[in-house]
């Protein structure tokens, strides 16, 4: 049961200087009105998974599941929504027990109804605890709210234990989706090897494993309730005959941190050391057993005209959901009844042992009264862009029938590493990638490049792109954060070197007079990717480690930019010779921005959305890996603006509502726009990342 609790909202308006839109504003700013509800089952809300990657950071680190103070990805889907009372359906991630962080998780779907005479959503007895899923991710609605699918999220091998489920993966030719599914089988061929040493080149090397799998041996040595070995009586061999650091050697743990041929001799002596067979075989299958659990399944659930507590058809999408970066998407074509479910997933080489992760655009078509999957008409197994996949964001173009998705990678042309300093056995990975790519590139290669964020490897970022939002044939916006990469002054010189006179603002001079707000940043990188201007000459702003404790510096600052990106003909990527066109529209050189936001209100306008974080003058430091207060905003803005960026309305400023980093705001009609979060989720009035009863928010434009 749902309980209601209506809170009307007079919000404080304010005009950031840091709002680089220069337009005169001719409304004033939209309301906000929202209402408290309970989860289904009165269950709380998950908590985030450690690790994941945020734009400006990630989550805590992997053995501090308790640091993480920010909830699971929620997701919605809006139907109804050409008459007064549009309906909300919801798929979040529920526990039990709040805090308990071995507590199962579960999948959650309710449906919310707008009250057009209370102006807030209210409860519908339409709901369902999933308790056959470990999560729920993406959800579809059909308009008519007659059709509901959700991306359910199970263990490894239930696929194997349900006579009930169509096995799509069974039933698809590819690459990587059946030879890949398993990705334990290098686990398992791996640990017969582990007494024995190979040289660097060999497949199946222990320094393969430990590269792949340093997470999971050190917590099955560290943890295992049935393993007693202790690392104090080793300490002295590991310091002095391995150069183990004695002042961080408190765990297993800690001994396998660093780069992993350097490891392992100590994981050998350690492995050895282990006191009989039986201790062997328990680590063994401890290991197997976290590396199985990692593996996991995505389901797609669909309702045929039914409430959710009703039986529904289940289909096996991929056995490769093993990632928990970024976002499960799932959109719906209306046209032929089909869905995309767009995510982060990693497959091991069975060849050689290693580990690579990329991103899945599975599109599952209609045919007669099931679904199927061909990725020769439709859809990519890999490769959203180069490198590995950080962010994950699929659409779906109404406009074409065309499913797509824009990706943020660690990784991206060989200039841009020169201006930081690179890591020693990564130097391509000084930058990410933000890259877009449509079904229709298939697996015939990486997305099309549109920008660079500095990474420094998979979980780590500065910035991504969000979503993409399509405004006509060929053509849509999407929204990034980013921090500055180019100094004013250089850009200032690169614009002399071009012959041409700025505008005042110089990041939104028109260099090359490509795109309809291009500006000379994309333009300068561009001529630098392409070798037109040498680095040495016009070189990029280093940024702040983002692995260090060290205090913020403006380095560290992030800033919001809107993308207008070309897309080609029909099924087709974005245009070679015609790149993305950006603008910047929150800009300060003293607070990290974050959170963004950017949602169609289908009348020539947009709501952009964003959220600010540290600020230089806190004084406090970075602390990526396990600050509490590094992911929680300090206040939330909205904004309306036009297709060029120009601000229509005066910006709305907030701190008792707001949204998740990884989660999206919906279009409900009538310039309405609905979303659903933790009740105070700022800083100063923070209360923790699990509740019971979630706020629902309703944003109405003065337009």
């Amino acid at each position: 049961m749902f309980r209601t609790e209506f809170k009307s909202s007079l919000l404080v308006t304010a005009l950031f200087t840091s709002l680089a839109c220069h337009a005169t504003t001719n409304d004033a700013t939209g309301r906000v009105s929202s209402a408290m509800v309970s989860l289904p089952d009165n269950m709380f809300n998950a908590k985030e998974r450690p690790a994941v990657a945020h734009y400006i950071g990630r989550t805590a680190q992997e053995i501090k599941q308790q640091q993480v103070q920010i909830p699971h990805r929620n997701y919605i889907a809006s139907c109804n929504t050409h008459t007064d009372s549009p309906s909300m359906f919801v798929s979040t991630t529920v526990q039990s027990i709040s805090g308990d962080t071995q507590s199962p998780r579960f999948g959650a779907v309710y449906e919310l109804k707008f009250n057009p005479q209370s102006g807030i959503f209210e409860n519908t007895e339409n709901q369902r605890v999933l308790n056959e899923c470990i999560a729920s991710h993406g959800i579809s609605v059909s308009k008519d709210c007659k059709r509901i699918a959700v991306v359910c999220e199970k263990p490894h091998g239930a696929s194997e234990r349900d006579e009930h489920v169509i096995d799509l993966p069974a039933q698809t030719k590819g690459n990587f989706v059946n030879k890949h599914a398993d990705n334990h089988a290098t686990i398992d061929r791996a640990m017969h090897d582990l007494s024995i040493r190979k040289s660097r080149k060999s497949p199946m090397t222990l320094s393969s494993l430990i590269a792949s799998n340093r997470y999971y041996v050190s917590q099955c040595l560290d943890n295992n309730p049935y393993n007693t070995l202790s690392v104090t009586p080793y300490i002295d061999t590991l310091v002095n005959q391995y150069g183990a650091n004695r002042k961080k050697l408190k765990s297993f743990s800690s001994v396998v941190q660093g780069n992993a041929f350097k490891q392992q001799d100590r994981w050998q002596y350690l492995l050895n050391a282990l006191p009989n067979n039986e201790q062997k075989a328990q680590f063994l299958t401890c290991v197997e057993a976290m590396a199985k659990n990692e593996n996991t399944e995505a389901w797609l659930l669909e309702w045929h005209n039914e409430p959710l507590n009703h039986e529904y058809d289940a289909y096996v999408a991929t056995k490769m959901k093993s990632q928990h970066l970024g976002n499960v998407s799932l959109n719906y074509s209306e046209k032929d009844q089909s869905y995309a479910i767009a995510n982060v997933a990693a497959v091991f080489n069975h060849i050689n042992g290693t580990k690579h992760k990329s991103a899945q655009l599975i599109v599952l078509q209609r045919e007669g009264t099931t679904l199927k999957i061909d990725y020769n008409e439709r859809g990519w197994e890999w490769n959203c862009g180069k490198g590995h996949v950080l962010h994950i964001r699929g659409y779906y173009d109404p406009n074409n029938d065309q499913f797509g998705a824009v990706c943020t990678t660690d990784m991206t042309d060989k200039e841009f590493s020169k201006a930081v300093k690179p890591h020693k056995k990564s130097p391509k990975r000084a930058h990410g990638l933000l890259a877009i790519k449509s079904e229709a590139n298939s697996n015939r290669g990486p997305g099309t490049y549109l920008f660079t964020v500095p990474a420094n490897n998979a979980s780590f970022t500065r910035g991504g792109i969000h979503n993409f939002v399509p405004v006509r044939d060929n053509y849509g916006l999407s929204v990034a954060v980013a921090p500055k990469k180019v100094a004013e002054s250089d850009l200032r010189n690169f614009i002399a070197h071009l012959n041409i006179t700025p505008k005042e603002d110089v990041y939104r001079t028109n260099c090359l007079k490509k795109g309809i707000f291009s500006n000379c940043e994309l333009d300068y990188l561009s001529a630098l990717r392409h070798n037109e201007i040498k680095i040495e000459h016009y070189p990029l702003v280093p940024t702040q480690n983002l692995m260090g404790e060290k205090h913020m510096d403006s380095t560290s600052a992030t800033r919001i930019g809107l993308f207008g990106i070309p897309i080609g003909g029909s099924r087709n990527t974005p245009r070679e010779d015609q790149t993305s066109s950006t603008r910047w529209l929150v800009v300060d050189n003293n607070c990290q921005y974050s959170n963004p936001q950017l949602v169609n209100l289908h009348n020539g306008r947009f709501l952009l959305g964003y959220a600010k974080f540290q600020c230089v003058d806190d004084n406090q430091s970075l602390q990526p890996l396990g600050s509490d207060r590094a992911l929680i905003p300090k206040t939330y803005h909205l904004v309306e603006i036009n297709e060029q960026g120009d601000k229509l309305t005066e910006t709305l400023s907030f701190t008792d509502y707001g949204w998740g980093g990884l989660d999206d705001l919906i279009y409900i009609g009538d310039g309405k726009v609905a979303w659903t979060y933790i009740n105070h989720p700022t800083l100063s009035n923070h209360i923790g990342a699990q509740h019971q009863q979630w706020e629902v928010m309703v944003y109405q434009s003065p337009h």
